[in-house]
């Protein structure tokens, strides 16, 4: 029933806390909560959910924040925040008493020593380190461009 619900929807179902939900291969569920929205800078905070992990649609409408971040805040779990510009993604884990912050993709990696644990403190977190998340993009795109070149060259 869950299932036929999530299919049915043509843009994910928001429910009454502002988290998106929508059916990802069947067999997962992806929750996602807008963090910033500005003219030049938007995020999105998700998370992975087992489908199992909802029994019926009435679960969907009581999920809350609160239950989205708990297997983060637990040291279970990991959020993914996706800044528009650039696609870029940010994976968020809580180890001992610091946050991790990276991104494999833009070979990024940050330590905070604050506890990100609400959707504020990661939308201030991107907002304060938007500068150095820009100066990866640039060298990310730096790379792929010289790769390319490296390949018209000798191919």
């Amino acid at each position: 029933m869950l299932t036929e619900f999530l299919k049915k929807q043509d843009t994910p179902f928001i429910n009454q806390h502002g988290l998106a939900f929508k059916l990802e291969f069947e067999q997962e569920i992806q929750v996602s909560l807008p963090l910033v929205t500005e003219s030049d800078l938007t995020a999105c905070l998700t998370a992975e959910y087992e489908l199992n992990a909802f029994a019926a649609v009435a679960d969907l409408h009581d999920f809350d924040t609160e239950k989205l971040l708990a297997p983060y805040w637990r040291g279970t779990g990991e959020i993914s925040i996706r800044v528009a510009y650039e696609e870029l993604e940010l994976g968020f884990r809580i180890i001992g008493n610091k946050t991790i912050i990276y991104s494999a993709s833009y070979h990024f990696y940050d330590e905070s020593y604050a506890l990100l644990k609400t959707p504020e403190d990661f939308a201030a977190y991107i907002m304060e380190r938007q500068s150095l998340l820009e100066a990866a993009m640039e060298c990310r795109n730096k790379f792929i461009n010289a790769t390319k070149r490296i390949r018209r060259k000798y191919l």
